[in-house]
């Protein structure tokens, strides 16, 4: 599921998959980067765990295409 979550400041966004009673695990990138970062690490746990792939305010996909 990837969504913005609007806020006065911009739109967060994020990415949550996997199966909805599994263990969370939450990918934040650093400065420069964005969810796209984390795609293989979502690609090898999504069977197994719920994955969380946030954008940091200000960062590549605020309220843009995410993918070419």
């Amino acid at each position: 599921m990837v969504k913005f979550y609007k806020r006065k400041y911009g739109n967060v966004y994020y990415d949550l998959s996997g199966p909805e009673d599994a263990t969370v695990v939450i990918f934040l990138h650093g400065v420069g980067m964005d969810h796209r970062t984390f795609e293989k690490q979502k690609e090898g746990l999504h069977d197994q765990y719920r994955t969380l792939l946030i954008d940091l305010p200000g960062q590549h996909s605020q309220g843009k295409k995410c993918w070419p």
